[in-house]
């Protein structure tokens, strides 16, 4: 009789180390998601922070009506040529792919993982599908931007805003116009969510 109960107590006891390792695995893969997010969150903090400069809210202020009158296209294309050789855009561009290819990488990891639950994986292709709509928007944005004669863009989508760099010394209103055209066609943003700036 007492050999049965040590039998018992036995598969009682493996059961309950089964149940918190289970336990533990489960908090330490939401963890993981978490950080992925934050991560992903403090990578579109510091990308706004570096390609801050004279902003224009919604397509509407600031900018020098004067000096954007007298711009021609043809001012705007050699200041975007000079830009080019600078190549802050492709920098620019380069650091956030390497940035988000990075936290694709990291969810993927968690995607794969066996020993993830069901939700956490959820969770993962979610904020996955998120981050690669936004690169595949970003990219058609700044390819119809480029076709209306802006060589120099960069296009930065995060959840709560549309950020597009502009080579240019100035923006008159019909390249603001154009742009949010396109921006707001292409993301379905409202106008308050668009930060366009042109940079030199």
């Amino acid at each position: 009789m007492s050999e049965i109960w040590k039998k018992r107590i036995l598969i009682l006891s493996v059961i309950l180390v089964i149940g918190a390792i289970s336990v533990i695995n489960y908090k330490l893969q939401n963890e993981t998601i978490l950080e992925t997010s934050s991560e992903f969150v403090d990578f579109e903090e510091k990308q706004l922070e570096q390609i801050k400069g004279d902003l224009i809210i919604g397509g509407r202020e600031p900018f020098d009506e004067a000096a954007s009158e007298e711009t021609t296209e043809s001012e705007i294309t050699d200041v975007s040529v000079e830009i080019s050789e600078s190549d802050y855009f492709m920098e620019a561009q380069s650091i956030i792919n390497m940035d988000r290819n990075k936290i694709l990488s990291m969810l993927t990891d968690i995607i794969e993982d066996r020993e993830v639950g069901a939700e956490s994986k959820g969770l993962a292709v979610e904020q996955k599908l998120k981050i690669i709509e936004y690169m595949n928007q970003e990219q058609i944005v700044a390819n119809l931007l480029g076709n209306k004669g802006f060589e120099d863009v960069l296009v930065l989508i995060t959840d709560n805003s549309v950020n597009v760099t502009i080579g240019a010394a100035s923006l008159n209103k019909s390249d603001i116009a154009k742009i949010l055209d396109i921006v707001t066609r292409e993301t379905l943003r409202p106008i308050d969510q668009i930060v366009i700036q042109n940079k030199i």
